[in-house]
Parts: C-alpha cells; structure tokens; sequence
C-alpha cells in the first residue's frame, strides 16, 4: 500500500552537531530505504562513517560547505553550494562542515547491491553539483529530472540505486507506472519521492492522497 509519511509528525533527535529527522527507517517502515534530515549548526561537522551501506548525502539547504570524500587512502575536498553532495560505496567515508550558515542535510542509505555481477570494475563514489549534470526534461515540458546516481547514464557504476531531484512544472505529472527487478537482481525495486516544495497529488489504484512541503511518499515493491 503506498503510505504518505510526514517529517513534521517525526520526533526531532538532538545530535552533537544539531538535530536529525529519521523520516523512512527499515525498522518501522518495511523497508531497505533509510532517509533522514539533518540540520547541522553553523562551524560544525557532520560525519559519514564507512558503512556497509552505500550513502549518498545532499545539501538541500547552506552555502559555502567544505565536503571532504575520504576513499583508498585519499581526501578529496570540495567547496559545497545549495544542491550539490556526495554518493559514497560503503569503502568510503565523508565529512560535511558547515561554515558560518546552517546546513540542511539530506541522507539517504541502501543496501550494497551483491546479488549478480555487474562488470571488472567496482564502483566508486564522488562528489557531483546537481548544476552541473544532465537534466532530462520530457517531451511536454512537465518534468525535469536530474539524477545524482544513475548506471544507466553513466554517472555511476552501481546498480544500487537511482537517486535525483525532479521538478513538476504546474499540472505536471509522472505517468502511471511499475518499478520492476532489472537485468541484475531478483528484487522488485522500492520507489519514493520526498516533497520538498509544493503541493499536489498521488493517485493510486483506490484514491488519491494530497501531497505538501515535508511529505514522503513510499510505493512499496509492485505498486
């Protein structure tokens, strides 16, 4: 059943780098997907260990971030904007330190994808600028789609997820569709947008459910 679930009902966590939303989590959610909000105080930072997870952080919100991507040994740093981030491969690790303004942190975790082979090489994570990356925008000009981590565009080598920022254009819409397994996997793939701006609507077999600012919503495998 597709569920809405809203970040303003979640409980605000204190953490020493500010506070965190658990907004999607495994545990009460039946889910693999975990996301989370994170608001990090000026001058602080906030860390992403190795994992056995792959994690991709996004700045929604701040300016002026220093990111540092730790991977084989080397740190790569980056000055960081509004709607840039980093994907990480469960090897990796990364720091976000915000400087005088507050960040807005969007974290999203999945499980490693082991199931079949996908090539010689591993994969390996970076850091993007949204800005920066191919927009896709259909033939009506109602959605534009940019993807931070997608296999199928070349702008990663994992099939673990695919993971952007879409924008509607008013009246615009995403047709009615199903996520099925690909080519690599056996697992119908999990699907779900978080509402950033905006209001609007997602129909489903039985009904329609109202969409706004702080919303997520979780299509389960098969819907």
């Amino acid at each position: 059943m597709i569920t809405i679930i809203s970040a303003d009902k979640k409980p605000q966590t204190s953490i020493p780098e500010g506070h965190v939303k658990h907004i999607l989590e495994p545990s009460a959610d039946g889910t693999r997907v975990h996301v989370a909000v994170a608001e990090v105080a000026a001058g602080k930072t906030y860390r992403l260990a190795k994992s056995d997870r792959t994690q991709i952080v996004y700045i929604m919100e701040g300016k002026d971030a220093v990111v540092t991507h730790t991977r084989a040994g080397a740190a790569d740093k980056h000055v960081a904007q509004r709607r840039s981030g980093v994907y990480l491969e469960p090897s990796e690790e990364a720091t976000v330190t915000a400087s005088a303004t507050p960040l807005s942190l969007l974290l999203v975790t999945v499980p490693k994808h082991t199931e079949k082979a996908i090539g010689d090489k591993q994969p390996v994570g970076y850091f993007f600028e949204e800005g920066k990356l191919r927009a896709l925008i259909d033939e009506k000009q109602i959605r534009e789609r940019t993807f931070w981590v997608n296999r199928e565009t070349g702008l990663s080598g994992s099939w673990d997820l695919q993971l952007g920022r879409m924008y509607y254009a008013p009246k615009g819409y995403s047709p009615r569709h199903v996520h099925h397994p690909s080519k690599t996997t056996t697992i119908s793939p999990e699907h779900f947008y978080f509402i950033e701006k905006g209001t609007g609507e997602v129909k489903h077999d039985t009904g329609t459910l109202p969409l706004g600012p702080g919303d997520l919503v979780l299509i389960p495998a098969g819907e």
